[in-house]
């Protein structure tokens, strides 16, 4: 194999390992951005139900405001990640 063919060869197993790479990020933010929503929603629900909130309810919520923390820095995570590996 000559050199010029060689790094054909390599520069097209990285740009399917990206591909594979970008794949993957998409699927797992389609994840997150699914358990998002769903907490979104339960949290909503609830709340609507509900014209006070008890110290324990309240706990409750601030733990769903973190996950839904965690799931938005997630997001954006996947985000960039998907953006920088686009633009190799």
């Amino acid at each position: 194999m000559s050199f010029y063919s060689t790094q054909f060869f390599i520069i097209s197993i990285m740009n399917i390992t990206t591909q594979n790479q970008i794949a993957s990020y998409k699927l797992q933010l389609k994840s997150v951005l699914s358990q998002l929503k769903t907490e979104y929603n339960n949290l909503d629900k609830e709340n609507l139900e509900n014209d006070t909130i008890s110290p324990k309810e309240l706990h409750k919520l601030r733990e769903v405001s973190k996950r839904l923390n965690e799931y938005c820095s997630d997001v954006m995570a996947y985000q960039e990640k998907i953006k920088f590996l686009s633009a190799e």
